[in-house]
């Protein structure tokens, strides 16, 4: 009812004031039965309303139709916006299915490409390991090596040190065996030509003692130190008084003895000879 009355307004009020107008006029011939009955005036009245009511049923029916038409071609723009819309929706729907096809296939690609590139990067790692390792094994055994070397060497070393000590030491021992030889050789000779020395200075005393004249006022016990260059052969070069006995008679006394007894006995070996070239002697006669 409420849907009509919404619907179809003014038609409900034309027909309740027909109905209204019909009753006004059926109590109106009631009660006025004796007066002369005026009916055609208000049936006119009536036939005029009715024919306006059909008229503005007709214009209501024409709205009607118009706003169902509006309604009608709303609700198809409707459909087509809503068509629209939708394939508006399904082409967004498909491009945004196609670009998040697109990124997870991007996202795909790069992941692999990421996990590619972690396991290139986990194998390098692992070839720098391994050849770092390498390297630590090779430096290690190289030094092992060099270590092995030095102690070798070392040993070598201590080795033929040793072997230089002992040999130093054998020479060492040989030069002193030698040396001592050679200054017990050096001794004796020494000992032998000290011993022909003595032997010839002997010889050489007693034969300036026979020559030798006691000046006037000689006295035993008086004597001089004197100096002799002597030639090869014996023959008496010089005679120098190096220490005086106090009395200038007794010193020339034996600086004429020594002229005299020359030749001077001498030894025929010329490097011993070299010792009495020149020859430094005590002249002290016994009487």
């Amino acid at each position: 009812m409420i849907n009509l009355i919404r619907q179809y307004p003014i038609a409900l009020v034309g027909a309740v004031i027909i109905h209204a107008a019909l009753i006004a006029a059926f109590f109106l011939h009631v009660d006025d039965e004796p007066k002369p009955v005026r009916m055609p005036v208000q049936v006119e009245v009536v036939a005029v309303q009715a024919q306006q009511y059909q008229a503005q049923l007709e214009q209501e029916r024409q709205q009607q139709v118009v706003q169902k038409r509006a309604a009608e071609e709303k609700v198809a723009e409707k459909k087509v916006a809503e068509k629209k819309a939708a394939q508006k929706k399904a082409a967004w729907l498909k491009q945004q299915k196609r670009l998040a096809d697109q990124k997870k296939k991007t996202l795909e690609a790069k992941k692999q490409r990421l996990a590619e590139q972690a396991r290139d990067a986990k194998k390098e790692k692992q070839r720098v390991a391994d050849e770092k390792q390498k390297q630590l094994k090779a430096e290690k055994e190289k030094k092992r090596l060099a270590q092995k070397k030095r102690k070798r060497l070392a040993a070598e070393k201590l080795k033929r040190d040793a072997a230089n000590k002992r040999k130093a030491e054998r020479r060492r021992r040989q030069n002193e065996m030698q040396r001592q030889v050679q200054q017990e050789e050096a001794a004796q000779k020494r000992a032998s030509q000290q011993k022909t020395i003595s032997r010839y200075i002997g010889k050489i005393t007693q034969k300036i003692a026979r020559k030798f004249r006691p000046p006037p006022g000689f006295k035993v016990g008086m004597s001089c130190v004197i100096n002799v260059r002597i030639l090869p052969g014996g023959e008496v070069d010089t005679v120098k008084i190096i220490k005086s006995s106090g009395d200038p008679r007794f010193d020339r006394s034996v600086e004429t003895a020594v002229y005299k007894a020359s030749p001077l006995p001498t030894p025929s070996d010329v490097v011993l000879f070299q010792e009495f070239r020149s020859v430094t002697m005590t002249f002290k006669p016994e009487k």
